[in-house]
């Protein structure tokens, strides 16, 4: 995983998000950085300075420690601008029963960030 948009999460460990652009045949456009100001089992809200449309269909590889969860569907929901550049709320898309392990990976990451928030790191 190229290195852009590594941050600190409130947690043990660092939590790694890479955006991608569908593309023509399925491949991806180049990666977008962003920072994560909130995570949760059903999406994630970042800051960057790239534009991104509400509506837009995005996938996301997350990675926080040794959980990995890659090519995760979602959806940019809501925008807004701050100081830093942009804000979007992002939410996964759960797609059927051929991703059973998605919300298992999805709720231990969110363990690890909320186990770093009552630790006060």
């Amino acid at each position: 995983m190229a290195s852009t948009g590594q941050f600190n999460v409130f947690c043990s460990g660092r939590l790694s998000v890479e955006l991608h652009r569908p593309g023509i045949l399925g491949m991806f456009r180049g990666a977008i950085s962003g920072n994560c100001v909130d995570f949760s089992t059903t999406g994630i809200r970042l800051e960057t300075p790239s534009k991104l449309s509400v509506g837009e269909n995005l996938v996301l590889d997350l990675a926080v420690n040794d959980i990995r969860l890659e090519e995760l569907p979602a959806i940019v929901r809501r925008a807004s601008a701050t100081a830093e550049g942009n804000c979007y709320d992002i939410d996964f898309v759960h797609e059927g029963t051929g991703r059973g392990n998605t919300m298992h990976c999805l709720r231990n990451i969110d363990s690890h960030i909320r186990s770093g928030e009552h630790r006060g790191v």
